[in-house]
């Protein structure tokens, strides 16, 4: 009695299941759902500084490299008599005798000199860094010792504030350096603060043992914020309006997108001065030494 109860509720339970269950010709298949990965941003290495000795003197083979400090004598300006304030300087001796002098970057306060001893040119060897400067402005340079030859000179590119920042881009041990340029320092009235400074990064060239611009050349590298650069300026006030704006031309223009950089600047910069601004803008690109370079460069 007990066997035959089972076998009913056992069919109860089946005949259920099958009036439930849609027919399969009335079933809907889902497609599989395929997740694919947003594509990226290029990742580049992060910004480094170049490490300074923390004393006044580095030896490196026959060489010394030494910080001393004089008087001098600067201009205050106008309708005011020199003022002499104390300084600092660097020296290379070989050998005991003085090879190199870097000096001539003096302010209001005076100004710092520091150097170090790095590795630009990879192989295990060291090059000279030296850095003098003053508040938001600068020189440096890159010796290499064993030829007694600069191999970067910041004054020779209108580039250079407080920092002295290097990157191996393409991993090869060779490390590219990257400055800011000032050539647009008050362009329009602007205040320091709303000044872009694009970085002009340079690599070392071994055919012309120096350090030369390679913004075109590394587009990809000197491009990989612009888009949230182009966010900013249209989310920005009108503080720092043209500011935000020219940073963004004078990155394109100086990667070798001449045809981006306007477009985006007759597009975005709806002021009525829009004409005169983009004039003296190229008026300003035909001194500038570095953007000349490059443009003579160009493949």
């Amino acid at each position: 009695m007990k066997s035959f109860l089972l076998l009913i509720v056992v069919l109860m339970i089946a005949t259920a299941s099958c009036e439930s269950a849609e027919p399969l010709s009335e079933q809907v298949i889902s497609e599989p759902v395929i997740v694919t990965e947003q594509p990226k941003d290029p990742e580049f290495p992060e910004l480094t500084s170049v490490p300074f000795a923390e004393g006044d003197t580095v030896s490196y083979g026959d060489h010394v490299v030494q910080r001393l400090s004089k008087k001098a004598k600067i201009d205050s300006g106008p309708g005011s008599s020199e003022t002499t304030i104390d300084v600092t300087y660097a020296v290379v001796r070989t050998n005991g005798k003085v090879v190199r002098e870097f000096d001539g970057t003096y302010g209001g306060f005076g100004n710092t000199t520091d150097f170090g001893l790095f590795s630009f040119l990879g192989g295990g060897s060291k090059q000279l860094a030296v850095s003098q400067t003053i508040p938001r402005g600068g020189r440096h340079w890159v010796v290499d010792l064993a030829e007694n030859r600069v191999i970067f000179d910041s004054s020779d590119w209108g580039v250079g504030r407080e920092e002295f920042d290097v990157v191996d881009i393409n991993g090869d041990g060779v490390v590219e350096i990257s400055m800011p340029l000032t050539a647009f320092y008050m362009f329009e009235d602007m205040s320091m603060a709303e000044t872009p400074l694009p970085a002009i990064v340079f690599e070392y060239d071994s055919s012309a043992k120096e350090y030369l611009p390679a913004n075109q050349q590394i587009a990809d590298y000197v491009l990989r914020w612009v888009n949230d650069d182009i966010e900013r300026a249209r989310n920005g006030d009108e503080i720092g309006y043209l500011g935000r704006r020219l940073g963004i031309v004078l990155k394109y223009l100086y990667a070798g997108k001449d045809r981006e950089a306007w477009e985006f600047f007759d597009k975005e910069y709806a002021r009525d001065d829009k004409q005169e601004v983009k004039a003296r803008i190229q008026d300003e690109l035909r001194k500038e030494m570095t953007y000349q370079f490059l443009l003579k460069t160009r493949k």
